[in-house]
């Protein structure tokens, strides 16, 4: 199941988004970070709850992916489900008697419709993980680290094997910082984890073939809540949204849910990643002929 995005402005030659021309489109992958309303869908419209969520996002507007999509004048395609695990579990599985995809389930079903290959001049951003975290934790377990790096590495290949050839993979964000996280009483635990994971992810992803960009989520996400004021937020600990009923004001808030960013959240992520993408890909564009 995908949604296409809608192309933002038709201001084509701004001297910033004026090299992105050259690429087609934003290809998505992932979980309810990314999700734009692929859940919402199958689920006919009960999750997540449209009374205090905004159009099928796991938010209370607009996620990242959109932001970007805005930001770098391309229109997206998005294959993104909240739930999804790294490979073909989802957190979601028999909901309504239904099993949803999970990552390697979404990029399946990209490619699959593709026998002659993928488009080479798309941006393929592929940002998974959190939820197999999330799964090991619930269980008393912990993460298996390198399965879930070795997940995302296929996840990488499949792509590039079919014609991919710019690939962006972002890394966790601290879920020791999360409200759920916090509540949990682990969180300095899980905050080591996240980290440990995004280490050996950098490496892993360094001396790959497909010369993947990375974006440090897990900084930024540390870099905001220990200066929340320069982004606007007057509580980075707590959900906006909670049992009792919803804030006064969300966009002073970073957090939506136990885990998921409100709509100005995703407004700060869309902007590390369109900074990061316009450094290493516009260098990268630069020195290659498509």
């Amino acid at each position: 199941m995908l949604f296409a995005g809608l192309p933002a402005s038709a201001d084509g030659e701004r001297g910033e988004t004026a090299p992105f021309h050259r690429f087609t489109k934003l290809v998505v992958f992932g979980d309810s970070l990314s999700d734009t309303g692929n859940v919402f869908v199958v689920t006919r419209g009960a999750v997540p709850p449209p009374s205090t969520y905004y159009a099928g996002r796991f938010s209370n507007g607009p996620v990242w992916v959109e932001y970007l999509a805005e930001a770098l004048d391309l229109p997206f395609e998005n294959y993104a489900y909240g739930g999804a695990l790294t490979d073909t579990a989802n957190l979601f599985d028999g909901l309504g008697g239904v099993d949803f995809p999970g990552l390697r389930d979404e990029i399946d079903a990209y490619t699959g419709r593709r026998p002659e290959g993928i488009d080479r001049r798309a941006i393929y951003l592929v940002w998974a993980g959190a939820n197999d975290f999330r799964a090991a934790l619930s269980r008393g377990q912990t993460p298996d680290i390198q399965a879930v790096i070795s997940n995302l590495l296929d996840a990488v290949d499949k792509l590039y094997a079919d014609g991919a050839r710019y690939v962006v993979v972002p890394n966790l964000p601290d879920l020791g910082l999360t409200p759920e996280g916090l509540a949990s009483g682990a969180g300095p635990f899980i905050t080591l984890l996240s980290a440990t994971f995004n280490e050996y992810l950098a490496a892993a992803l360094t001396v790959h073939a497909a010369g993947v960009v990375q974006i440090d989520v897990f900084q930024q996400m540390h870099e905001t809540v220990n200066h929340p004021e320069g982004y606007g937020f007057l509580n980075v600990t707590t959900p906006c949204r909670t049992a009792a009923g919803v804030c006064a004001d969300p966009d002073t808030y970073l957090f939506w849910d136990h885990v998921h960013p409100t709509t100005r959240g995703h407004e700060v992520l869309a902007e590390t990643f369109e900074k990061a993408i316009k450094e290493k890909l516009v260098m990268r564009y630069r020195h290659e002929l498509f």
